[in-house]
């Protein structure tokens, strides 16, 4: 199975927030999962979905790393006093770089290690790590 993912997080960049508008751009990346031939059609508790994972999210810091919703009402013409809907849309990413760097140079090795842990495997099996932004 492939498993895309893109972001284009640069139509919320204030490009003349220097301390921010250099971390975010637009990307995309792609997993490919494949069933180990072993165990095709043998499922079981310990040979089916995800190795293991961990995750690290404080909401405490929502104020550090934002992107917040900037609403705008849009009149739709109905009978009576007509319709306010509202046009969705998000004010420029704001981030409070030294915070966002501590969380993440702080919880990134812990969340490495219990993911690795919960898999059953160790720093010796892995040859490569690829991280993307600390958010």
């Amino acid at each position: 199975a492939s498993v895309p993912e893109q972001d284009a997080l640069s139509r919320w960049v204030d490009w003349e927030d220097r301390n921010s508008c250099i971390l975010f751009g637009d990307g995309s990346g792609a997993m490919v999962m494949s069933s180990d031939p072993k165990y095709v059609g043998e499922q079981s508790e310990e040979n089916t979905g995800i190795l293991g994972y961990s995750m690290h999210s404080d909401g405490r810091g929502h104020n550090e790393l934002k992107c917040e919703t900037d609403s705008k009402p849009v009149p739709i013409a109905t009978p009576g006093d007509g319709l306010k809907l509202s046009k969705g849309g998000y004010k420029d990413i704001t981030m409070n770089g030294k915070k966002v760097y501590a969380f993440a140079t702080r919880e990134v090795p812990k969340v490495l290690d219990e993911a690795m842990e919960a898999s059953g495997i160790t720093t010796d099996d892995v040859d490569h790590l690829l991280l993307h932004q600390a958010n």
